[in-house]
């Protein structure tokens, strides 16, 4: 039987939480927060995490479960991520993801990959030329051995640019193979939904909710 998962997303004030909430009560679900800030304890304000009420209506995961002094990444997420999708189906219900933070939506949908071994020397190599050369320099020596990830990335994304060079330097193969053998092994589908707006209703709904959370201290 095919794994589904609501995957909800859109800008700052588009209102996933409160869609991600109505859904989760219509389909009698549970929701996971792909946020990489609720998760801690206390940042409650700057978060726009969901209210205490809104908590109530619908049960939540991965919201206020750490400390402020504890450590957390997308890593721990995808893992995360994965065991509540688990638990979920094996009760009939279908998960609902309220991202939040696009890095946690792309590992939880994509997954990290992490099969292939790093090596230090090589990514300082790297690093050193980016520093001396720019971004724009180690993104064509990417553009040479991997188009097709070149593609998908911005100069910008140095750091990602460093990882495919490094995949491609370690294995002799484009990293996109092994993004594309992940996907293949899943079995979970993901149906993604994103919440468009007219820009200038969406700057209205920022401004409302900075004032709100002036208010609120």
């Amino acid at each position: 039987m095919e794994l589904k998962v609501i995957v909800i997303v859109g800008p700052t004030c588009s209102g996933k939480t409160s869609t991600g909430i109505n859904l989760a009560q219509q389909l009698n679900s549970e929701i996971i927060s792909a946020d990489s800030r609720q998760i801690y304890k206390y940042l409650n304000i700057g978060t726009a995490k969901p209210t205490e009420s809104q908590l109530r209506l619908v049960n939540h995961h991965c919201v206020d479960l750490l400390e402020l002094t504890e450590e957390y990444n997308v890593s721990k997420f995808e893992k995360e991520s994965l065991l509540v999708i688990g638990k979920l189906h094996k009760t009939s219900k279908i998960p609902i993801a309220v991202g939040g933070s696009g890095l946690y939506i792309r590992a939880m949908v994509d997954g990290i990959f992490d099969s292939v071994d790093t090596d230090e020397d090589f990514r300082k190599s790297i690093l050193e030329e980016k520093n001396k050369s720019g971004n724009e320099f180690i993104y064509e020596k990417l553009k040479k051995v991997d188009t097709i990830s070149a593609e998908k990335l911005l100069p910008q994304n140095w750091k990602r640019v460093i990882r495919a060079l490094e995949v491609f330097h370690l294995t002799g193969e484009p990293i996109w193979k092994f993004h594309e053998q992940h996907k293949r092994e899943s079995k979970i589908n993901f149906l993604q939904f994103g919440l468009n707006w007219n820009r200038d209703i969406l700057y209205q709904n920022i401004e409302k909710r900075v004032d709100t959370m002036i208010e609120q201290g």
